[in-house]
């Protein structure tokens, strides 16, 4: 090649620059540290971690330069015991070993089952360094102990991540609470009371009536709301439309659908006899309980309705039966139409039903005097030294209440009300005039208490019927313990075998990895607690073992009367066959397509210590293992509900491999009996 006199010039250029950036980047290097340096130094930025910055709601919230009050009597944790539970104090509910404090989130593992609760912090002191918090630690741990107290579980308390408070990365400050499926994760918001001056007592009474709301939600999501199945004998879809621009479907186990229904009486087709009643929109005398059931729950049923309200142009419905009463309502009594089939779907009716059925209010109704719960609270405090406003916080059966006052004044110089669902559930069955009919009262001798007849109680309803216009007075039998012994028939409750699930904890199906698909953990309930192991045969047909631990506490114990205050109403009080104590194991993560389904599974323990299973000749014959014989347990797995259910987006065709075949597969091997090989 010959000599390029523009390569030699070019190499000249390349050098000469080479040069000339060694030189210069040093000193570039030290004017950039020295320039941030002196910007440290001025305290012009900081660096922070995005983290450590508390969880923002929509609207900020005014902090108050008096922090509220975050001691906590001892005689709230004392004078409250839990049955099973009643050794356990104050101090061992506190322990620091049950804390964890990071980036502005306190997080708590309940001392029992390990349940995480957390608080995520919405601000800081005015200092600007500390986070402030809505329970703090003595809060959070008395929020688990209600939890306790409040709230029926069985095995898939285990698959519940965690109950997270205020946490507005993920939920709205409109919301009371909200449920994630997919994860498995309950978060609340109590926006509503944060820098009220409320005491940490009557915020944990604000947050326990979303909390059962919303792990009614998880139970119902892990026996009887699953995910897209194809459609078979045993599922049934159903409309979910949350509002107006938005539906979806949802699967249901049928049979638990079918006696939801007759034991709530939605199967009812008459209206109530409107007495009283003096507005056309008074939604009882329009729709029946069975209209508002299709109305919210089947697509073409709703279609029909919508149009029709739409041509009478009818808006917003009440529930009270004259407008002047809703005026002054301390609960919610008027509904657009938009909001009725979200509040009617079977997704919400499970929770909202379920806690009119068994949630004991810590309020009751009328009782001004506390004499048979909670005393009503009532405070008036100033805000701080520099204002004459005045509040009035309070808190009773209906929900909580401020009140601004300015202290020249006699009358409040504004308002505002958070209502409790469990009032407002209830006031759409009672009949509320200028006062609602107490829960406390409910009898069968008076037949114009009810609006709607959606009660497991019993009772009788003042009906008309809407085409014959003929009038009479239904009555409808008292059918709690059947509502009751169809949850726990749901659950399988007592069966060896109740839930299979996966690892998957995402929401998309493109977040999770082939081995999670291939993680499963089985939960159930045995008769001893001395049971080491899960065996199984692999594929190679070698014995595998997976280990098995206990859950330390569990209650699905419910009210026996409408007006009960203890949950008294035993599993074995409606199903005599139940044992009256049971033990909830769940294993740990096994490959469910290392099983081999053709061969059995049982429970067992090395009694000679040897971490091996040496099988004789026939399995349970051997001298040093126990095993399970299932063939001795009244029908170990019911046919009314498929196993698996939570994992929603697991369940889709488009997989390639559709698992509900592998528990199929694992429901026959369970069944096949001892000795089999």
């Amino acid at each position: 090649m010959k000599n390029d006199p523009n390569l030699k010039k070019g190499r000249s250029s390349k050098t000469i620059l080479l040069i000339t950036l060694l030189v210069l980047i040093p000193f570039f290097i030290i004017f950039i540290v020295g320039f941030v340096v002196i910007l440290i130094k001025l305290d012009i930025f900081s660096f922070t971690n995005e983290n450590n910055r508390p969880s923002e709601p929509e609207k900020p919230i005014i902090i108050n330069p008096n922090p509220d009050d975050s001691n906590l009597p001892k005689d709230k944790f004392e004078n409250r015991p839990i049955i099973g539970l009643e050794s356990l104090t104050k101090e061992d509910w506190e322990n620091d070993k049950n804390y964890k404090i990071n980036n502005g989130v306190i997080e708590y593992t309940d001392p029992i089952n390990g349940i995480i609760f957390k608080d995520v912090s919405y601000n800081y002191n005015e200092d600007k360094k500390n986070p402030r918090y809505f329970l703090g630690k003595e809060g959070l741990a008395l929020l688990a102990k209600e939890f306790y107290s409040k709230v029926p579980f069985g095995p898939e308390i285990v698959h519940l991540k965690s109950i997270s408070i205020n946490d507005y990365n993920v939920i709205s400050d409109s919301s009371a609470g909200l449920y994630l499926p997919q994860i498995n994760e309950i978060y609340l918001n109590s926006k509503y009371m944060i820098e009220k001056n409320y005491d940490i007592f009557t915020k944990i009474i604000n947050l326990m009536g979303p909390l059962f709301h919303e792990y009614t939600h998880h139970w119902a999501s892990s026996y009887v709301n699953y995910g897209p199945v194809t459609k078979n004998d045993i599922t049934e879809v159903l409309s979910y439309r949350p509002s107006k621009n938005s539906i979806s479907d949802d699967y249901w186990n049928k049979y638990f659908v079918n006696n939801y229904l007759e034991n709530l009486n939605y199967n009812y087709t008459n209206v109530v006899k409107p007495e009283y009643a003096t507005q056309n929109n008074f939604l009882p005398s329009i729709l029946s309980l069975n209209n508002l059931w299709k109305y919210s729950n089947i697509k073409s049923e709703y279609d029909v309705l919508y149009k029709e309200f739409v041509k009478r142009k009818l808006e917003v419905f009440s529930f009270a039966l004259n407008p002047e009463y809703s005026k002054y309502s301390n609960i919610i009594t008027n509904y657009k139409l938009d909001q009725i089939p979200y509040y009617y779907s079977m997704t919400e009716l499970v929770p909202r039903e379920w806690q009119k059925f068994t949630y004991i209010p810590y309020y009751v109704q009328g009782d001004i005097e506390g004499k048979h719960g909670e005393k009503p609270y009532s405070k008036k405090y100033k805000r701080n030294e520099t204002t004459t406003n005045i509040f009035e916080i309070s808190q009773n059966y209906y929900g909580e209440g401020v009140n601004y006052f300015d202290k020249f004044k006699d009358l409040p110089t504004d308002q505002t009300y958070q209502f409790g669902s469990y009032a407002s559930d209830w006031a759409r069955t009672l009949k509320y005039g200028s006062t609602m009919v107490s829960v406390e009262d409910l009898s069968l001798t008076k037949y114009d208490d009810y609006i709607y007849p959606n009660s497991v109680w019993g009772l009788k309803f003042n009906y008309i019927n809407p085409k014959t216009k003929e009038t009479g007075v239904q009555v409808f039998e008292d059918k709690h313990r059947d509502f009751y012994k169809r949850f726990l028939e749901s659950m399988f409750y007592g069966k060896p075998f109740a839930q299979i699930k996966s690892k998957i904890t995402k929401i998309s199906d493109k977040q999770f990895s082939p081995k999670e698909a291939k993680s499963f953990k089985i939960t159930g309930y045995l008769e001893e607690n001395n049971w080491e192991y899960l065996v199984y045969y692999n594929k190679k047909l070698k014995l595998t073992k997976i280990p098995i631990k206990y859950i330390n506490y569990h209650n699905f114990n419910v009210k026996d009367f409408a007006n009960a205050r203890t949950r008294d109403l035993k599993p074995k009080d409606v199903i005599p066959e139940l044992k009256e104590k049971y033990f909830i194991y769940q294993t740990d993560w096994f490959n469910s397509e290392d099983v081999s389904y053709d061969r059995p599974i049982f429970f067992a323990r090395d009694l000679n210590n040897n971490g091996t299973f040496e099988v004789g000749s026939g399995l349970g014959k051997n001298s040093d293992e126990v095993w399970m014989n299932f063939s001795s347990i009244d029908n170990p797995i019911p046919n009314n509900r498929i196993l698996m259910s939570s994992d929603y987006n697991f369940f889709k065709d488009n997989l390639g491999t559709n698992k509900i075949l592998y528990f199929d597969k694992l429901k026959s091997n369970i069944m096949m009996k001892n000795g089999e090989e």
